[in-house]
């Protein structure tokens, strides 16, 4: 990624890298067992954790970003993965849509570690230093504009980078919020006013609204959510200041849309896109045809393709 981004804008300081990785799974296992669940305990089960979205990796344990609810799981014997811990966001409303379509991490000089979830009406900070052993809750953030939207009226992104969380806020555009102080935020895009929050909005990039968000170096790109449209790049050398370098439309629209190695993926029938060889020229490069679906993971540049009724493929 430093080669493909630096020939454009150079890479940011990373002032918060170096997250930490515990023991994941990396066994053998019998060809009898490929393409089916190991264990399938954590989508059937335990009604009571709640919905289950967008899963991430973080300090040896699967972080799973739920509706208000979030789980966190022991998967060193895959075979038997263990809940080791459940939060709830303080603006939890059973029936209230806060679908986590994504989670970020940060680890900060002091050793801390922290994690952006998405809440009914704004963002939640937790503390998830010791995911094994406690999770807390740091600081809920409140949104304009956001209120248990499904997608207007909600927030489809996180990226952490930095001092910096940018926010996909669909039709209200970008928030950048200032976490230099992780218990005190503040609006970096209006400084003046730091706890009154302004978006960026739509219009700067033709309209598209904003889901899943991804800061990489200098350069944040994303895509549309749910039943929407397009691709953007913008350039956030100021980051309070980003500027629009590109947008392109998907071929129909979208589901949701993902960032691996250097494009974005766009869903329902996959359509991929370089973002970040010339950020200011989006190159459509490849198409997969797929059934509709949802959610998409990435690992060992295998795209693991979330379908309608519980069934999944492997591209």
């Amino acid at each position: 990624m430093k080669k493909i981004i630096g020939t454009v804008f150079g890479l940011g300081v990373a002032l918060f890298a170096n997250i930490s990785a515990g023991d994941f799974p990396n066994g053998s296992y019998p060809s009898s067992l490929l393409n089916k669940a190991l264990n399938n305990k954590l989508v059937r089960g335990n009604p009571g954790y709640g919905k289950q979205n967008q899963p991430a990796a973080h300090g040896g344990y699967l972080a799973i970003g739920g509706n208000g609810l979030h789980t966190f799981v022991d998967v060193r014997d895959p075979y038997n993965p263990r809940i080791v811990k459940q939060v709830q966001s303080p603006t939890y409303r059973a029936g209230g849509e806060q679908e986590n379509h994504q989670i970020s991490f940060a680890k900060y000089p002091d050793g801390n570690e922290y994690m952006v979830s998405i809440s009914g009406v704004g963002i939640d900070i937790w503390n998830v230093t010791n995911i094994g052993s406690n999770v807390t809750h740091v600081k809920e953030v409140r949104l304009p504009g956001i209120n248990y939207g499904d997608v207007d009226g909600a927030i489809w992104g996180v990226g952490w980078q930095g001092k910096y969380i940018y926010v996909g806020a669909t039709n209200n555009g970008v928030y950048v919020i200032d976490v230099s102080d992780v218990r005190n935020p503040k609006d970096a895009v209006s400084p003046n006013t730091p706890t009154s929050y302004e978006a960026i909005p739509t219009r700067n990039w033709n309209n598209i609204k904003a889901g899943p968000i991804f800061p990489i170096g200098n350069l944040l790109a994303f895509g549309a959510p749910k039943d929407a449209n397009g691709v953007v790049t913008l350039d956030i050398s100021n980051p309070g200041r980003p500027v629009t370098l590109d947008t392109h439309n998907c071929l129909r629209n979208t589901y949701i849309t993902w960032f691996y190695g250097k494009w974005i993926f766009c869903e329902e029938a996959v359509a991929i896109y370089d973002v970040t060889t010339n950020p200011r020229d989006i190159k459509q490069v490849g198409t997969v045809n797929t059934p509709a679906a949802e959610y998409m993971s990435f690992g060992d540049d295998h795209l693991f393709f979330g379908r309608y009724a519980a069934q999944w493929r492997r591209v």
